[in-house]
């Protein structure tokens, strides 16, 4: 019985491997997929203002190694070098800068370019920043006072004549023609932290842009964080250097207490900061979601077992109006991968209305919610 085992064993690998031989070259085949079939990596398309373009990064025709910001026209199939690696060199006998991430001000005509990018916990999110005009071909750094790679989410203003960023903790905002640079709040440290994130926000809810610029570019609301009842978690980083480093950060264990958390909205003009009075226990909740619809800015409140989420659209003085409440037996869902919009965590705008993808009512469906009358309506 084990000899006719054997054998058979014997046909069968015999069998398998003339049938191997005799497949065509063409036959598809998991080397063949990554190694011929798979295309070139696609760079990250912005697009123009009027559609008609889209802008990436491309190899040099002309040079060898060399990289453009190019823009090409999409009815003529026009191709235009906006800026070239050979403009980035900061000085005579300097490499040039290598963007991490760039971005267009509102009317394209100057490009906001990360450098020097530094890793905090998950992300590449501090480093240094400077802007290129377009037109003048000037290339200007930002807080260059400031130390090395120690600068944060930085952004146009939406006239596009300042940048906003935070340093230590704390805002900041720069005048791109004068340099000036202005302190917008005070009190920033590791553990009292105004528009950046604590640990455990990264890791919920994926946070980490901790200020929004109000459409109107009169104010800046921002996240402020204390986390001075939260205790401290060590760990030993082995990997980053020849001997093991002590790192230390503020985490919640379960049932112990979290950040207390707010939102300020920040007038420039006065330079005050008027707060949104969600709930006296400020570490009863989570704010992991907020955006500007207009000049009011509409916030997403969770409580701590993430299965209550409630809607407040906030004046600019703080006042606020709850416009929806959602509660499930398991858990919420807050962001939309699967839905059609230039943002995940932002709920789109349709007819006036906000749309929510829940799953309230034991289904999936879209909720639309009305900014005027705070009312519901089951759209699908």
């Amino acid at each position: 019985m084990r000899l006719i085992f054997r054998y058979t064993l014997l046909f069968l690998g015999l069998s398998i491997t003339l049938t191997l031989k005799a497949q065509d070259e063409n036959q598809i085949s998991l080397d063949k997929i990554f190694n011929e079939l798979m295309p070139e990596w696609l760079e990250e398309v912005t697009w123009s203002p009027d559609g008609n373009s889209y802008i990436q990064w491309q190899d040099s025709e002309e040079v060898a190694g060399l990289r453009n910001l190019v823009s090409t026209h999409i009815p003529t199939g026009k191709v235009e070098t906006l800026l070239s690696l050979i403009d980035l060199i900061p000085s005579p006998g300097q490499y040039p800068l290598i963007p991490y991430t760039y971005e267009f001000s509102p009317d394209h005509a100057k490009v906001l370019l990360f450098t020097n990018q530094q890793k905090g916990w998950r992300t590449y999110n501090r480093g240094d920043y400077w802007v290129f005009d377009l037109s003048t071909k000037k290339l200007q750094q930002l807080g260059k006072d400031l130390p090395a790679g120690s600068m944060m989410n930085a952004k146009f203003s939406p006239d596009g004549l300042s940048v906003a960023f935070v340093h230590q903790y704390n805002l900041y905002l720069e005048n791109i023609e004068s340099t000036e640079i202005s302190q917008l709040t005070q009190n920033g440290n590791d553990v009292f932290r105004n528009a950046a994130f604590d640990w455990a926000y990264e890791e919920e809810f994926s946070c980490y842009d901790g200020y929004q610029w109000s459409p109107d570019g009169e104010s800046i609301a921002y996240w402020q964080f204390d986390l001075s009842e939260m205790k401290e978690f060590k760990t030993i980083n082995f990997t980053d250097s020849l001997y093991p480093k002590l790192k230390v950060f503020r985490h919640p264990k379960v049932g112990e207490k979290p950040a207390a958390v707010k939102m300020g909205i920040l007038d420039l003009k006065s330079g005050n900061t008027d707060w949104v009075n969600l709930n006296e226990d400020l570490r009863s909740y989570y704010i992991p979601r907020i955006q500007w619809i207009k000049d009011q800015l509409l916030i997403q409140q969770l409580n701590r077992a993430q299965n209550e989420l409630t809607l407040w659209l906030c004046k600019k003085d703080g006042r606020k109006n709850q416009i929806y409440h959602e509660t499930s037996s398991t858990w919420i869902d807050i962001d939309y991968w699967d839905y059609p919009s230039d943002n995940f965590e932002k709920l789109p705008l349709w007819k006036g209305s906000l749309l929510r993808l829940t799953e309230m009512g034991d289904w999936r469906h879209i909720q639309g919610i009305s900014l005027i009358k705070a009312k519901e309506t089951l759209l699908w």
